[in-house]
């Protein structure tokens, strides 16, 4: 591993304290009755934990050269990555229904762009990190763009429920803070004569991201995510 990233770990704990203290009130609140909660928001949540402890192990391992339990809980995320991307999937698809029973079909096709863009572009920077297995470097800095996905769910979460901010700045204010750590490491790789593009690839996409959930009142996503809730859901 590189040594300006032998600390990655304490990186991808401090997104781990994050995730939890965002969901602090909207669900781990409620252990251990979870009234109120149904089996897809358990196994997401499930899931999302142990993808969690493998990016926290993943590093640690490497530090330690313990390479063949590296290489397991690698092949081991062949399964729950797939699995999580379709826990994504059923949640976007449970908060639609869930949205259409108390708004509008205009809000409930907004509310799409909240989980759907996460969902593609955690599957892009897994598919290249993936692809990527055997060049360390780049394979660190797209599981570092995974991890970048899940600033937005536990900060925003707690921006609006421990600060009562509007659900517009708390979504957009982590997708800022994401944004601006990719463009610090950007600046720092290339200070340091690193290969810096995998983050051009990672701010691309995240902008990408944002600029969707932007969008999400337009006519043209309107169309788009209806189209999709119609077809799928």
């Amino acid at each position: 591993m590189e040594k300006a990233y032998k600390n990655l770990t304490f990186f991808f704990i401090a997104i781990a304290f994050v995730l939890i203290w965002g969901f602090y009130k909207t669900y781990l609140f409620y252990f251990p009755s979870f009234i109120g909660f149904n089996y897809v928001q358990h196994v997401h949540g499930f899931l999302m934990l142990t993808w969690l402890c493998f990016l926290i192990a993943q590093p640690l391992l490497i530090r330690a050269k313990n390479y063949k339990a590296h290489r397991i809980i690698g092949k081991l995320s062949y399964v729950i990555a797939p699995l999580l991307l379709v826990s994504i999937f059923l949640v976007t698809k449970m908060v639609y229904y869930r949205t259409l029973k108390t708004d509008s079909l205009k809000e409930a096709i907004a509310s799409i762009t909240i989980s759907i863009p996460d969902l593609i572009s955690f599957a892009i920077f897994y598919f290249l990190a993936i692809k990527n297995r055997k060049n360390i470097p780049k394979h660190m800095r797209y599981m570092i763009g995974i991890s970048l996905l899940l600033i937005n769910p536990g900060l925003g979460r707690a921006f609006a429920f421990f600060f009562n901010w509007s659900f517009t700045y708390s979504y957009a204010t982590p997708d800022y803070i994401a944004m601006a750590i990719v463009l610090f490491l950007i600046g720092y790789d290339y200070h340091n004569k690193k290969n810096y593009y995998p983050f051009i690839i990672i701010l691309s996409v995240l902008i990408v991201r944002h600029l969707i959930w932007l969008c999400r009142y337009t006519g043209a996503w309107q169309t788009i995510g209806g189209q999709f809730a119609q077809l799928l859901f």
